[in-house]
């Protein structure tokens, strides 16, 4: 749960929502994340067993494969795959740029070099 908390608390509030949308992935009505960045994972978490089990088994497996990416390795590794690196420079943490990342083309997630 460390991990989800920390995905959480480290992804700004309109990210998720637009993970949530892109994602298909209905939210339960208890989560609000409208509420600030620190009042998010809290309230998720609680409600992470009211989705259904293939969207919790989605949303885990996204999670895990954006937390792989926010490390010094995986953030050089998405900043070599863009030409222009100021749209990564005005996400607001790894998490968030790697999650941006992410969802325009999971897919080609796997191209991604983290051992550059």
């Amino acid at each position: 749960m460390t991990s989800l908390s920390r995905f959480f608390r480290s992804t700004p509030a309109a990210s998720l929502l637009a993970y949530f949308e892109k994602a298909n992935i209905d939210l339960p009505r208890e989560v609000d994340l409208e509420q600030s960045l620190g009042d998010v994972a809290g309230p998720f978490l609680k409600v992470l067993n009211k989705l259904s089990d293939e969207d919790r088994r989605r949303m885990l497996a996204d999670i895990d494969r954006v937390q792989e990416m926010t490390d010094d390795a995986g953030q050089v590794a998405l900043y070599s795959v863009l030409s222009d690196r100021s749209q990564l420079d005005d996400l607001k943490s790894g998490h968030d740029r790697a999650l941006w990342l992410f969802w325009p083309a999971p897919i080609r997630w796997s191209e991604i070099d983290v051992s550059a």
